[in-house]
């Protein structure tokens, strides 16, 4: 068939109905081998998805050391979730060394392209002052953004965080958040954006 001939569309078809179950039964073992066929072919989904099944042991071993470098071949070529992923492996030392100067850029990387998860990583970064300055304001402008999203953790710590900060604060958050959804500065001060 296609994917067998090296098709690496076909590839991730059938890696996707394996994983799903979808027209063939439950395996996530064959997923796991037609997304490595398309991955090893340079494909950003199938680099994605390889890199995901490694991170929690699907079909294959678990392995992070894995899962990272496959992450990073596909944030490299622009896969969003796979550049905020990247960038909270970084942060964490999960697979990779820690870097919190690289884990912050994919962080912005892909919070700039709206990516929730990221943006609600790097609120909690700005209220905890964990690899930049604590700045609650920051902090509840991303926890903001990433909440429009619907991500629960920063809907949750938006609401804590409101009952904190003064109506100045609040005022000046507003201001940022508008400010950045009409694309003309992140919502940081004095930052270098990607």
């Amino acid at each position: 068939n296609a994917a067998q001939q090296g098709n690496v569309l076909a590839q991730l078809d059938l890696a996707v109905m394996y994983r799903a179950g979808e027209g063939v039964p439950h395996d996530a073992e064959n997923a796991f081998y037609w997304f490595s066929k398309a991955a090893e072919q340079g494909n950003a989904l199938g680099q994605f998805n390889v890199a995901l099944m490694l991170s929690v042991g699907e079909g294959t071993p678990l392995d992070y050391v894995k899962s990272a470098q496959w992450m990073r071949k596909a944030a490299l070529q622009g896969v969003i979730l796979a550049q905020g992923q990247l960038g909270y492996d970084l942060f964490t030392g999960r697979g990779v060394g820690r870097d919190e100067a690289q884990s912050l850029y994919w962080l912005r990387r892909a919070a700039s392209q709206g990516e929730v998860t990221s943006l609600a990583n790097l609120g909690e970064l700005y209220e905890k002052g964990k690899g930049v300055p604590r700045d609650l304001v920051i902090a509840f402008t991303y926890y903001c953004a990433a909440a429009a999203g619907g991500n629960e953790p920063a809907i949750k710590a938006r609401v804590r965080l409101a009952r904190e900060l003064n109506p100045a604060q609040l005022s000046e958050a507003d201001l940022l958040l508008l400010v950045w959804t009409s694309g003309m500065l992140p919502p940081e001060r004095s930052v270098t954006w990607y």
